[in-house]
């Protein structure tokens, strides 16, 4: 769950509900347009192309326009106009989410009773990658449907991976807590618990279009508001604080000491990485072993499987890769999986690995260049000319050098065998 802020829409939708959040803190409540607030934040949030960031502020502002007793038709038409209007933003990115949330409803469905927590990011790779090899790949879907670790709506996830009661049962006490803090907040007024309440608001509709709880930090803040409210309801303002508080205390000195631990393991599995590209072998053995007695982390096992790599031990890579692809699916581990197959002269499962990889993730390049060079390699003509027409006819979703050069190559290529 280490998730780091490094998703740009991740980071702009948790700082637009903090600062939302912290807003009643300034007594803005007292000033009689202060529900505009998130109206502005929304719109703003929308031309910038920021959509789980909108959808949190839209709902935010519907919450405080209801705590103001000023909600509106009109009001009501321009908070729905806006979900709709976000839907268009970004048409590639929709269309993908979509695709991934159609087949995230059918692992649901052929798993009522859930598939195990923590799973989905084993399980749902796989069932996309099975979809697309009996499917046509259309641009849209290629370069929308490539985060395969989630079902972009943390509702559904809870359902697929512990089944459709958990699923309903944590959307009912989602409601049940917002219905809870409302009506406190009709008979209180309290500003901290408006605080609660916003912060729970806002974490609960971006809930619906990403994986928001997935970050240590964010499911503390989450879990904070929600804390907040109930101790609100059953104890006195003084003691509601108090409790507050230290809830806020306990959560962070935990998940600072999770972090604190997680980010020194890090720095050395990504030091002993660096040794071994740069031919320090025995150092980054030492490294990796030492790692090895405090890490179970995929990245760790990752690592240490392109070291193997790196100096002829194919073997032991395809070994550690085998933990890692049963514990997270995703293209990047297939390639290295491919990659050491290949490097044992297994060219039959190198290429099942690469095309794995492909129908993972359709909007890689390199993936496709892998299977190019593989079939050219074994002398398949027509594979490789597929693959080759697969290049050319692909969009650049963020272009970058190393595509323009495939794409170049690819033509190239095409251009040799066609003659």
């Amino acid at each position: 769950m280490f998730y780091l802020f490094t998703n740009i829409s991740f980071l702009v939708a948790f700082g637009t509900i903090v600062f939302l959040t912290i807003v009643p803190f300034f007594y803005f409540p007292k000033s009689k347009y202060f529900y505009l607030i998130p109206l502005i934040f929304t719109i703003t949030l929308l031309y910038l192309g920021f959509r789980t960031a909108s959808l949190s502020a839209v709902g935010i502002f519907a919450l405080w326009l209801y705590l103001k007793h000023k909600f509106r038709w009109q009001y009501g038409a321009i908070a729905l106009i806006i979900c709709v209007a976000a839907l268009f933003i970004k048409i590639g990115s929709t269309s993908g989410r979509w695709f991934i949330t159609k087949r995230a409803i059918e692992i649901l469905k052929e798993n009522p009773k859930g598939i195990g927590f923590g799973n989905f990011k084993v399980t749902y790779g796989l069932h996309q990658a099975d979809y697309f090899k009996s499917h046509p790949i259309n641009d849209a879907i290629a370069l929308g449907a490539e985060n395969t670790q989630f079902a972009f709506n943390e509702y559904l996830q809870i359902a697929i991976e512990g089944g459709v009661f958990y699923g309903v049962l944590f959307f009912l006490c989602t409601i049940i807590t917002l219905i809870v803090g409302i009506k406190l907040y009709r008979r209180k007024q309290e500003e901290l618990l408006l605080v609660f309440i916003t912060g729970f608001t806002g974490i609960s509709f971006a809930n619906l279009t990403f994986y928001m709880l997935h970050n240590y930090w964010v499911l503390a803040f989450y879990i904070i508001c929600a804390l907040g409210i109930y101790c609100s309801l059953l104890l006195y303002k003084r003691f509601a604080t108090f409790f507050a508080l230290l809830a806020v205390s306990i959560l962070i000195s935990i998940i600072g000491f999770k972090n604190y631990k997680h980010n020194f393991l890090y720095k050395k599995i990504e030091t002993a990485s660096i040794l071994s590209s740069v031919g320090y072998k025995n150092d980054a053995d030492s490294i990796f072993k030492n790692v090895s007695k405090d890490s179970a982390d995929i990245g760790y096992q990752v690592k240490q499987a392109r070291h193997y790599l790196n100096y002829n031990k194919a073997a032991e890579a395809i070994s550690e890769m085998a933990k890692v692809n049963k514990q997270v699916t995703n293209d990047g581990n297939y390639l290295l999986t491919g990659d050491a197959y290949l490097a044992i002269g297994d060219t039959v499962n190198a290429i099942k690995c690469y095309l794995t990889a492909v129908y993972i993730v359709p909007k890689r390049f390199i993936s496709r260049k892998k299977l190019v060079d593989i079939y050219r390699q074994t002398n398949n003509i027509k594979a490789e000319v597929f693959w080759l027409k697969s290049i050319v006819d692909l969009s650049e979703k963020v272009p970058s050098e190393i595509t323009k050069q495939i794409k170049m190559y690819a033509k190239l290529r095409l251009n040799i065998i066609l003659q």
